[in-house]
């Protein structure tokens, strides 16, 4: 039996239960949510719906996760105001949702009251996961509601579990929280510290790539951190781009290509970087310099 349910804590952080309040669980097929997020789109996207699904006072917003039913807070939103949506809502770089006649513009307004709750509360939807927005409160009283049972509480700057290095799939606003917070992701810190490896950074805003190597003592963790810090870690095309456009690095996504043996000597590492450089072509098209 879980000992907290997500009316009782938005009760405790002071939010009004009489209010005509959803839970709505978020899933983008084109583009996930934590790419939304971190590109700044998500609020818009959001904002626009197909339906008046909208008809309360009050949103709590989640991010569906990858497995199972649960699902992770993103913030507590007044509903101020709707309109009919024009093509311009749409802003460019949100894939996957295309402008239609009919379609509603909500206008919202994060409560910040919530938003030490952000990223860290995480709850079960249920079984009917399909049912993407709920009444928490219909406007007929809290019993006429379904409530969600609280099953974690992430520390802050948490970044979950570590996905494996197949999966691995950062924005720089991403990589920026968790090299901010490795006490609270031991599992990320002890993953990226263990290995060497041929990592890729795409810019995302033009499509071209970077493929460089993390040999250092700090294997893939240091090799990250130094652009975190300065925004292109040394490398001469990622400093052209970031010349002429100085917020690119927003724009970062990066993976790792190949993990490597601890014991790689610096001429395997090498090898294997330009091997990925010449099978994605990035001396010729993308932001590789050598």
């Amino acid at each position: 039996m879980h000992i907290l349910t997500i009316r009782e804590l938005l009760a405790l952080r002071g939010l009004d239960l009489n209010q005509k309040i959803k839970l709505v669980r978020h899933k983008h097929k084109a583009q996930s949510i934590a790419e939304l997020r971190c590109a700044g789109l998500f609020d818009a996207y959001q904002a626009i719906q197909s339906a008046a699904v909208f008809e309360c006072d009050v949103i709590v917003a989640f991010e569906a996760l990858e497995a199972g039913t649960q699902a992770k807070l993103i913030g507590v939103y007044q509903v101020e105001s709707k309109r009919p949506a024009v093509a311009s809502d749409v802003p460019t770089g949100l894939r996957g949702l295309q402008f239609k006649e009919g379609d509603i513009h909500y206008q919202l307004r994060r409560l910040d009251a919530f938003d030490a709750l952000s990223d860290r509360v995480v709850i079960d939807w249920g079984n009917s996961a399909l049912a993407w927005h709920q009444w928490l409160n219909d406007g007929k009283g809290t019993a006429h509601g379904i409530d969600k049972p609280v099953v974690g509480l992430q520390e802050a700057g948490s970044m979950g579990s570590f996905p494996g290095y197949s999966e691995l799939l950062l924005s720089f606003t991403e990589l920026r929280r968790l090299m901010a917070h490795p006490t609270a992701n031991p599992d990320w810190l002890a993953k990226l510290q263990a290995v060497k490896a041929v990592y890729l950074i795409q810019h995302r805003q033009t499509g071209q790539l970077y493929v460089g190597s993390a040999a250092g003592a700090l294997g893939l963790w240091g090799r990250w951190s130094d652009y975190v810090q300065s925004g292109h870690g040394g490398n001469i095309g990622l400093q052209e781009l970031l010349s002429h456009n100085p917020q690119a690095h927003h724009d970062f996504l990066f993976s790792v290509l190949r993990v490597l043996p601890w014991n790689a000597t610096s001429e395997e590492i090498l090898r294997s970087e330009s091997l990925e450089k010449s099978k994605l072509g990035t001396r010729v098209h993308g932001l590789t310099r050598n």
